[in-house]
């Protein structure tokens, strides 16, 4: 069986971590235990999840011309994601600066290279490189009008198309018809659908995500695993392990799922599967370094 390859379209933020004992006050300097410096946005992230199960990952996206740009490409080329297309921009790359306390994060992200990257800087890419059946993946840190075009041309290309809709956006609702699987967090499926989800309205839940054209939703819940809607509904229970950092988290779920799918499992093991990546990566620090490699996955399964 032909293994089907992943497209990534979406962010590349240099992510400058501190970590603190506590939130500063308004004019206070405090000083933070610990910072790192590591390669992050949601698109790369998805990308390296995916990229680490061994399967074959491209990265449609822009990086600035600094330092941080370099540092970016020798990342995603390291862990064998094919960069060749990243475009680069005559400006800052993204950058997400972010307090972790206690095992929360506080994010502010500023979109450089991100906030410029457009439809005419991948299409005709995806057009002469996907293949009917590879998987199309983003998320919404890139311009929105961007990420639905993107969506309606991989759904024209016959590739199917996963949309994790976060940060959460009303404005993705009229695309969601060209997603095949939408992974939004409890936050963003209430955003989307004006439901905040729990067990007793799960129904009422998928049969709005269908009116807007979603058939297929698997809804991340932290430490309460993931939820599936589709014509079932399915509970998939988290495995209890000690979080340290949940940084990434939702993003090892979707890149881990996309590569489970472009492997050939059905959509209920690629939930399973991405549920133990998940959980190995909130026991570690940092975003991508966290994502768990193929055989640690298989390892913590057995």
């Amino acid at each position: 069986m032909h293994m089907k390859r992943i497209f990534v379209m979406g962010s590349m933020n240099m992510d400058i971590v501190f970590e603190v004992e506590g939130l500063p006050k308004n004019g206070e300097t405090i000083n933070a235990k610990d910072l790192l410096v590591n390669p992050g946005g949601k698109g790369a992230n998805q990308a390296v999840a995916a990229a680490k199960q061994n399967v074959a990952v491209t990265m449609l996206g822009a990086i600035g011309n600094d330092q941080f740009g370099e540092q970016f490409l020798a990342e995603l080329k390291n862990v064998g994601i094919n960069a060749q297309f990243v475009t680069r921009k005559d400006c800052r790359t993204g950058v997400a600066g972010v307090l972790l306390h206690q095992g929360d994060n506080r994010i502010m992200v500023y979109g450089g290279a991100n906030s410029v990257y457009s439809f005419e800087d991948f299409a005709d890419i995806l057009t002469k490189n996907a293949e009917k059946g590879d998987i199309f993946v983003t998320q919404l840190e890139t311009n929105i009008d961007v990420v639905c075009k993107g969506l309606k041309l991989a759904k024209e290309l016959g590739m199917t198309t996963i949309l994790n809709p976060a940060p959460a956006s009303q404005q993705i609702v009229s695309a969601l018809k060209y997603c095949d699987i939408v992974i939004p967090n409890e936050i963003e499926a209430e955003v989307l659908t004006g439901i905040l989800p729990c067990k007793e309205n799960y129904a009422e839940l998928r049969d709005k995500f269908k009116k807007l054209g979603a058939s297929c939703v698997i809804i991340t819940c932290g430490n309460n695993g993931s939820v599936y809607l589709s014509d079932d509904i399915e509970l998939f229970g988290a495995y209890e392990v000690d979080a340290v950092d949940t940084t990434a988290a939702g993003d090892t779920y979707i890149g881990v799922l996309s590569a489970s799918l472009a492997k050939g499992y059905s959509i209920r093991d690629a939930i399973k599967y991405a549920t133990a990546a998940s959980a190995i990566a909130v026991t570690r620090k940092g975003a991508q370094r966290s994502i768990p490699m193929e055989k640690e996955v298989q390892e913590f399964l057995k």
